[in-house]
């Protein structure tokens, strides 16, 4: 998980080392990176990650973040809509959570 701002794209160089870890551990099938920004733009076409997307590195920019996150509240449309995405295009990026005292 990297938590950038969202003017702060995740750069390809985090994504790689990701990348070499997963293919170094032999029991190791699929990574996930996470972030609440994006990634650099070029990532999807960098000759070293295009060929692991999606079977071997899944890639989870803030948007589909902040989907999943509603999707797992329960807020998927029951009528088959995406109400999840609507909820997470119009709630913005996500906030963080105050720390419990």
């Amino acid at each position: 998980m990297k938590r950038y701002s969202p003017d702060r794209p995740v750069p390809a160089d985090d994504v790689r080392a990701l990348l070499g870890v997963l293919l170094s551990d032999q029991n190791a099938t699929k990574g996930i990176l996470t972030t609440t920004s994006t990634f650099a733009p070029m990532i999807p076409s960098d000759p070293f990650i295009k060929p692991h997307i999606p079977f071997r590195l899944e890639l989870v920019d803030g948007r589909e973040l902040n989907k999943r996150l509603w999707d797992l509240a329960g807020l998927a449309g029951a009528d088959g809509s995406d109400e999840a995405s609507e909820r997470a295009d119009s709630a913005g990026p996500l906030q963080p959570i105050a720390p419990r005292e």
